[in-house]
């Protein structure tokens, strides 16, 4: 399996108050294929996947919680985010800066980080 040693992830805040990936404004929806030997999709079938969003790595609670969506044997790991979370995490600081990463769960509890400790940043809207 292929694990990514960081993966930053830059969002923008759309005039709805969704955070958008920079490089694709069609939907609020990161999405990751986990390669197993950097070439064919791993099988994430009777995975889940958590992910937790914290200031520093150090942070004992984290400022967000979710649930990315795991899409079984073709291996995409898709990250959302809805208003209500943007503007929580943006209720922070003007623009948020943090830590995420993805923990992956088998079937039979083999635990992977995926993309550990990897930047996460939304900029604010200017444009109303």
């Amino acid at each position: 399996m292929s694990i990514l040693s960081a993966l930053p992830m830059v969002l923008e805040e759309n005039a709805d108050g969704v955070a958008f990936p920079s490089i694709n404004t069609i939907a609020p929806v990161v999405t990751f294929t986990y390669l197993q030997n950097g070439t064919s999709p791993f099988d994430l079938t009777g995975y889940t996947a958590s992910m937790m969003v914290r200031i520093t790595a150090n942070d004992s609670l984290p400022v967000a919680t979710y649930s990315p969506a795991l899409g079984g044997t073709a291996g995409t790991i898709a990250i959302g985010f809805t208003s209500a979370q943007t503007s929580s995490l943006l209720a922070l600081l003007p623009s948020f800066v943090g830590i995420y990463d993805v923990l992956l769960t088998s079937a039979i509890g083999v635990k992977t980080h995926f993309i550990p400790n990897s930047p996460l940043l939304i900029l604010r809207s200017v444009t109303r």
